[in-house]
């Protein structure tokens, strides 16, 4: 490869907005380029000749290490998402590849992560997909004054929006009739105890032409810095209601009993969806 060519790689790897960490097979820190010390408040001083444990918050298990390097040393590229601690203590979650490095006799050298950062609320809503249909369900998160910081295209169009860029900033409380307005601070509220962080309940909302949708509501307190809460709506005319409010009652109620956080529940549902859906294709 020509130097030319060597330049441009530099170059885009100097420039890229994901962060990219390369270290040696002993996973020593060998290099990190400038997206990876802005997002991180960390210096080469700091990073270089340690290992990416320096990122390591308490809420990534050491099982998720283990898996990582069994898959790593194995030769094959590991894919999934850690919770990291920048050097000021902030937390953050990011997406990452890392991928073995190898030489011309197929032995790792090297390997290298390409990650992209997040904010609880993009790591949110990722998650979600993977649990609910998003044509017959409502995803919505409030902050602790009702506002709307997200709702998926499926609830914003019911509620007579042209898209979920249209409901971000609303105050919920608009959409709930008169005859509800006290339920939802109530709910809120025991959200916030410690021993009720789950909730469901059903009620009526409002569109914006003055037309009213009954839904089944699953709630949950998000854990971390910014108090917000999770909803999970089924409206109560959409078809195997009855099933969808059953396998979102038993798998959520599983996850909190077991005192796992939020994502772990949303995560139990996706894996056991995707095992019945396996399993009816099969029988077909």
């Amino acid at each position: 490869m020509d130097t030319h060519i060597n330049n441009i790689i530099l170059t885009a790897i100097e420039q890229a907005e994901t962060t990219i960490l390369i270290t040696d097979k002993e996973g020593i820190i060998i290099y990190a380029n400038p997206k990876f010390y802005a997002v991180t408040k960390y210096t080469t001083e700091d990073v270089v000749g340690k290992t990416p444990r320096i990122l390591a918050s308490k809420q990534t298990s050491k099982q998720v290490y283990e898996e990582l390097w069994r898959t790593l040393k194995s030769g094959t590229v590991w894919r999934g998402e850690f919770l990291n601690k920048a050097k000021d203590g902030e937390l953050f979650w990011e997406i990452a590849t890392i991928t073995p490095l190898k030489n011309d006799n197929g032995e790792i050298t090297h390997f290298m992560k390409i990650a992209e950062a997040m904010d609880e609320l993009k790591h949110t809503v990722l998650n979600l997909w993977s649990i609910v249909s998003l044509t017959a369900h409502y995803i919505l998160i409030l902050d602790p004054q009702f506002k709307i910081k997200f709702a998926n295209d499926k609830l914003a169009l019911d509620l007579g929006y042209k898209n979920e860029a249209e409901i971000v900033g609303v105050n919920w409380m608009d959409h709930i009739p008169q005859y509800f307005k006290d339920v939802i601070p109530y709910v809120h509220d025991k959200l916030m105890q410690a021993d009720t962080r789950y909730r469901e309940f059903t009620n009526d909302i409002v569109t914006l032409d003055d037309n009213l949708i009954n839904v089944k509501w699953f709630n949950s307190f998000i854990n971390g810095q910014h108090n917000w809460t999770l909803c999970i709506g089924i409206p109560l005319v959409v078809p195997d209601v009855e099933q969808s409010i059953r396998a979102l009652r038993k798998y959520w109620k599983e996850a909190i009993q077991q005192d796992k956080m939020l994502i772990e529940s949303i995560k139990e549902v996706s894996n056991v969806r995707k095992i019945e859906n396996n399993l009816n294709n099969a029988s077909l």
